[in-house]
Parts: structure tokens; sequence; C-alpha cells
């Protein structure tokens, strides 16, 4: 494991979060050619597995995803009832 991946766990380890800002770090310096060994990917999954809270931009962010995704559901249902036939059929399902 490279040293700067070292320090970026123990520092999310220490504060028991991860933030935008540290996730963007993370690509931006520590690994800037993504994911290339094994190792580095279950450290990450570890880390991922072992933090308890995420930062607020980050949560926020996945709500209003979630939240779009929901409104989505809700108008296609609203505009056509039988939409997840609808789109079975066309996907040959």
């Amino acid at each position: 494991m490279s040293t700067s991946l070292r320090a970026f766990v123990s520092k999310t380890l220490e504060r028991n979060r991860i933030s935008f800002g540290d996730l963007r770090r993370l690509q931006r310096n520590v690994l800037p050619h993504g994911l290339l060994t094994r190792e580095q990917a279950e450290v990450l999954i570890a880390l991922d597995h072992t933090i308890t809270r995420t930062g607020d931009r980050r949560r926020n962010a996945q709500d209003r995803e979630d939240d779009r995704v929901q409104v989505g559901i809700a108008r296609a249902v609203h505009y056509d009832p039988r939409w997840p036939w609808h789109a079975a059929a066309k996907l040959g399902g």
C-alpha cells in the first residue's frame, strides 16, 4: 500500500468520517489513475465498512438523488400506472 493511501486511511479512521472533499482528494492526489491493485480496493472497501459517518454534503447529495429517483417513479406511475409492465415488455422481460 502506498504511503499516501496509508495516510489517507489513517486520517479518515482518526476522524471516523469522510467528507466530499476527502473523496475528491483521494481521487485527485492519492489514486489519480484509479485503483491499480486488489490491495487498494480491499483497503477502501474495509474503510467504507468501518466509517460510521459521512459529511453532510455527501449525505444531502445522496438524499437529493434518492428524491429525484422517487419523484421520477411517482410521475411515471401517475401518467401510466402500468409502466413497469410496459418497460419490461420493451426491455424483453
